[in-house]
């Protein structure tokens, strides 16, 4: 895993606000004629509406960016046209992270299912599995989904009871020849030092040559929204955020700077949707950066459950109130003039919130941080560092 950090409880301040129970009910006793689904619904639907609004400061969290160092060990073999990359002497750890065996077989192929490990150590949504590594139905699967005992996925061939499960750390990372070539995504390793690469190669093919494993790429948690900060504390650096493709397609279409990273790149999501960033320049050696971010806010599911702090759980009753009102015109219940009254609370309510998140960490001032520095920097400092990367220039 990339993120290694634990999330801020959400608590949501249950001394102040009301949970999902009492909120439901504080509904249907305006409207008893709305069905729970509805309520619940409704509630959970004013939730994601203002979670959209705007960047809460109380749905930020902190983690960590664990970025290990270049493998490149042995020499590979690859053939045009196939995703199977053949090691040499590459000592390609094939289960390090996970190796357990299947508790039950799987006897529906291409259908999304439970598959119940004999443990669940390790094993996380969005990880490729190898299943039966070495045997004849070896199969690389993807996780879906995971809960305490069992994880969603869809294997495309059957598998015995007692078929072995493993994870190798190289997943996930991604693979090169030379620094002309692109990078390829690796789904997993086998215990005959195999890689299953996510493209087939499409360059010439080759062997007894050198390589390149890297953490190239980069993806966060599913609860990740949006980016605020990432700093380089081995040199001292903020990274630079929110720059496209098309940027280091542009200076660096070969990606042949390596080193110590001052930029993350937008890039594409990965296979469960988590948004996936490109580490720039590719880091070489290993590296850590700590973050803050924004994360999203899961659905209130049990009575006991309450919004986040920054959300009090009135606005979420108020604007729910003006959807159920108006639910059903036959009902004794339906007054569409009750539903603007609580339309305009709701928005007022949301301006009054906002202004109380504000307080906590200010989202509307705009200052141009760069251009003027807490201290000034003597020449030892600057012999050391670029001074567009700690200033922004470019």
């Amino acid at each position: 895993m990339t993120q290694i950090g634990p999330l801020q409880p959400m608590a949501g301040g249950g001394a102040l606000q009301e949970n999902f129970g009492a909120m439901i009910n504080h509904i249907l006793s305006y409207n008893p004629d709305c069905p729970v689904q509805l309520a619940k619904r409704r509630i959970n639907a004013r939730l994601r509406e203002l979670q959209d609004r705007r960047m809460w400061a109380g749905l930020l969290t902190r983690g960590e960016l664990s970025i290990p160092g270049a493998y490149t060990t042995g020499t590979v073999a690859v053939v045009r046209g196939s995703d199977i990359v053949t090691g040499t002497a590459t000592l390609w750890p094939h289960n390090d992270l996970v190796s357990t065996t299947l508790a039950a077989a799987v006897t529906i192929p291409n259908e999304l299912q439970d598959i119940s490990p004999s443990s669940m150590n390790g094993i996380g949504a969005g990880d490729w599995l190898t299943f039966n590594s070495g045997g004849i139905n070896q199969e690389f699967v993807l996780v879906i989904s995971v809960d305490a005992s069992s994880f969603k996925a869809r294997p495309s061939i059957t598998h015995l009871n007692g078929e072995s499960v493993t994870k190798s750390s190289l997943a996930r990372r991604q693979f090169r020849l030379g620094t002309t070539r692109p990078f390829y995504n690796i789904r997993g390793v086998t215990a005959a030092q195999e890689l299953k690469l996510d493209l087939p190669y499409g360059h010439p093919s080759i062997a007894n040559s050198s390589y390149n494993i890297v953490q190239a790429y980069v993806s966060f948690e599913q609860n990740f929204r949006m980016l605020l900060s990432l700093v380089n504390t081995a040199q001292g650096w903020r990274l630079r955020t929110s720059m496209p493709q098309e940027v280091l397609n542009i200076y660096d279409s070969w990606r042949q700077t390596t080193g110590w990273v001052y930029m993350i790149v937008d890039y594409i999501p990965d296979e469960i949707g988590r948004m996936q960033y490109e580490l720039y320049p590719t880091p070489s050696m290993e590296q850590g950066f700590p973050y803050l971010a924004y994360r999203t806010v899961p659905n209130l599911v049990d009575d006991d459950d309450t919004p986040p702090p920054c959300i009090p759980s009135h606005i979420l009753v108020h604007g729910a109130l003006s959807d159920v009102m108006v639910w059903k015109r036959a009902s004794q219940y339906y007054d569409p003039v009750v539903a603007d009254k609580f339309g305009a609370l709701y928005e007022s309510d949301y301006l009054a919130c906002s202004m109380a998140d504000d307080s906590i960490y200010m989202q509307n001032l705009q200052w141009a941080y760069s251009r003027y520095p807490f201290t000034q920097h003597g020449a030892n400092y600057w012999q050391a560092h670029d001074i567009d990367s700690i200033y922004g220039a470019v």
